[in-house]
């Protein structure tokens, strides 16, 4: 697919090769880091870049111009999937337009072939370049008198043409080598993740997801909180790739059947799996369990009447999923706030953001095995721990008699609207009301209380908390392009 390019202002982005030539891909990939980056004009600043109208991508392949509006590959398709998205998000979102020019008029190759002189010369005056006499010697005394000798108003002319030359040659010099050290800096993340990423390769991917999850949680009433769940542990561990949902083998212990993650609910990866299995059928090995999982949780929420957020697709489903590197990496039941902090705070997130998470206990359930310490036989002079309420402590330790023989035996979180994603989690900590350490250790500690009232007073401010939260967790540590892949099945790798 021969490109040209023309940055703002017509200047046509090139580069020289030490053979004179340029390999169509290298060519493609290159160039479109450019201009990829005037386009986010990230260099604006430094170099005072300014974008007047729409960039134009200037093609001579017709069937290349119709592949960027249209998601259908070809077996002989030879150029990769992820850049042909790249393009065409620049199209969709009007931020590129994609032109035809006759091949006689493509300025590229000025750049990237060997041409017969009178083309070279034609394709020469379109790039506006100053033609000026030499020596091979690089000696002045080599030139002819006549060809020394100009007019002042020629001298004149000249120089500031050759001014604007070399200023325009010298702003390009910098987008370019500044755009190859950034193209190997840059988060992996960075322009990957888009909205409308499945618009024409699964345009029915968000509607099947939300069939699916709908289904569920109307079989299954306590998906929601499963998922939201696995979710957060996926994503907290080692970023948002999917690696809690891979089974382990003889060869190697997983994520999953991590001490921390036994107790996770098989209803949040039965929706997972389902969902995979729909979209299989209808656009196979084109979406990521990771973004399934993302898109579940968020339609879960909703449903169960929480705060609506965007989530970002393109995601690559990881490669590594391990047991042994879960440990330290996750917040436990009993965990003092200190340890909260850090285990958070080492992803990123702040106090606030971290409080904002824990609102997710508003729905869902625990174990008694995680708080039974705290309920039965806490102390010499305590039956239990005095931060609980009375009564409800009672409750605890009937509802919890048996769990010895029964150790899936389990208690709501918020044990005053356990269906309903809203800020009464934060209104019970005051009140004795939290079910673990961590949720009373919240109320308790000086940093963390002040945005436990703040939640617990006005529910708005916590549901946009927790969805710019949940926006953040959700773009953790992604792997996107050659990075991850798209598993044929979300509990074992291709």
């Amino acid at each position: 697919m021969p490109l040209s390019q023309a940055a703002p202002g017509g200047l046509v982005l090139g580069f020289l090769s030490p053979v004179g030539a340029i390999q169509d891909c290298c060519e493609h990939k290159i160039l479109f880091g450019v201009l990829t980056l005037c386009l986010k004009m990230r260099l604006k600043p430094y170099i005072g870049l300014k974008l007047s109208s729409i960039p134009v991508l200037w093609c001579d392949n017709i069937s290349a111009i119709a592949l960027s509006n249209n998601p259908v590959f070809h077996s002989r398709t030879k150029h990769f999937e992820l850049d042909f998205h790249c393009i065409r998000e620049q199209v969709l979102n009007h931020k590129l337009e994609v032109r035809y020019v006759c091949s006689q008029d493509q300025l590229a190759d000025i750049h990237t072939k060997s041409l017969a002189k009178q083309r070279f010369l034609f394709l020469r005056s379109k790039l506006s370049l100053q033609s000026r006499p030499f020596s091979l010697r690089g000696c002045k005394e080599n030139l002819s008198t006549s060809q020394q000798q100009v007019t002042a108003s020629q001298t004149v002319a000249e120089a500031a043409a050759a001014k604007h030359a070399n200023g325009t040659m010298v702003a390009f010099l910098i987008v370019f080598l500044t755009s190859l050290l950034t193209l190997t800096t840059l988060p992996a993340a960075e322009s990957r993740l888009y909205s409308n990423y499945y618009q024409k390769s699964c345009p029915r991917f968000n509607q099947i997801v939300q069939d699916t999850v709908t289904n569920k949680q109307i079989t299954s009433p306590t998906t929601a909180a499963a998922t939201l769940r696995l979710f957060f542990h996926d994503c907290l561990h080692n970023g948002c790739d999917a690696s809690i949902l891979v089974s382990s083998t003889p060869f190697n212990k997983a994520e999953r059947d991590a001490d921390i993650n036994l107790s996770l609910p098989g209803d949040a990866f039965d929706v997972v799996v389902r969902a995979k299995t729909a979209l299989e059928l209808a656009c196979p090995n084109t979406v990521s369990c990771a973004d399934i999982l993302a898109v579940a949780t968020r339609d879960l929420v909703t449903m169960m009447g929480g705060p609506y957020y965007n989530v970002p697709l393109g995601r690559r489903d990881g490669r590594v999923s391990k047991a042994s590197a879960v440990e330290g990496t996750l917040p436990r039941p009993a965990m003092p706030v200190s340890q909260l902090i850090q285990v958070f705070g080492s992803r990123g997130f702040s106090v606030q953001e971290m409080v904002a998470l824990s609102g997710a206990h508003t729905i869902g359930f625990a174990h008694c095995s995680e708080f039974s310490s705290a309920i039965y036989n806490y102390s010499k002079s305590e039956q239990y721990d005095p931060q609980y309420n009375p009564r409800f402590a009672a409750g605890l330790q009937q509802a919890c008699a048996d769990y010895h023989k029964n150790p899936t035996m389990s208690v709501f979180n918020d044990v005053m609207t356990p269906n309903k994603f809203d800020n009464v989690y934060f209104q019970n900590l005051p009140k004795g009301l939290g079910l673990l350490k961590s949720d009373h250790a919240l109320f308790n500690d000086p940093r963390t209380r002040p945005f436990v009232e703040l939640y617990a007073k006005d529910q708005n401010t916590f549901f946009q908390a927790f969805a710019r939260a949940m926006e953040k967790l959700g773009v953790h540590g992604i792997q996107t392009g050659r990075r991850g892949e798209i598993r044929h099945r979300c509990d074992e790798f291709n």
